[in-house]
């Protein structure tokens, strides 16, 4: 009987599987809790995985995907991250008090600044109707306004002096009208 040495010859798995996490960042802090999708990917292991960044509306990727290499029990995971944008509501008021802008995160929570006032006039509503989180894009709401009714105005009725040398106002009169209408005399 004579020796014989043998060698093995180990391949790697061409099967092996590995998560990739698409995580967007939170609407109320700077941490990446909020997965957007995540999937399975398989590659040989000990090679590099081939994760891919995507496209997320309001979104944008924070920074280039970083590949790890594929452990054989399957357990590599590879988190890719992505900034919320932020966009600006403003105000458009016309004679209207000023209102400012809102700035904040793409679906984060926001609240309707107080209503403007005007004189003569009340707040009706924003145009287009205010959302309740930030939209997807900048946005301008303009206010609509209502008119008063009952708005005071005066007539004043003067006669002229015998003598045709001057004026006299002998009454006045207090009315009320809708603003910004034609009152009828």
């Amino acid at each position: 009987l004579s020796w014989k040495t043998l060698t093995a010859l180990w391949t790697a798995n061409t099967g092996t599987k590995y998560q990739v996490n698409h995580r967007g960042q939170n609407t109320w802090d700077n941490n990446y809790t909020t997965v957007l999708t995540w999937y399975l990917m398989y590659g040989t292991s000990d090679t590099q995985t081939m994760a891919k960044d995507m496209t997320f509306d309001g979104f944008t990727l924070r920074e280039a995907v970083v590949q790890k290499n594929i452990e054989p029990d399957g357990s590599t995971v590879v988190d890719i991250y992505y900034t919320r944008n932020e966009y600006t509501i403003t105000f458009v008021t016309g004679s209207g008090t000023v209102v400012d802008p809102i700035t904040g995160r793409y679906e984060a929570p926001i609240t309707a600044p107080e209503n403007p006032t005007r004189t003569w006039y009340q707040f009706a509503w924003w145009s287009p109707e205010f959302p309740t989180t930030m939209p997807l894009s900048w946005k301008t709401l303009t206010a609509l306004w209502t008119a008063n009714t009952g708005t005071k105005y005066y007539v004043e009725h003067y006669q002229e002096n015998i003598a045709w040398t001057w004026y006299e106002l002998v009454e006045v009169e207090e009315l009320s009208w809708t603003t910004d209408t034609l009152v009828k005399i």
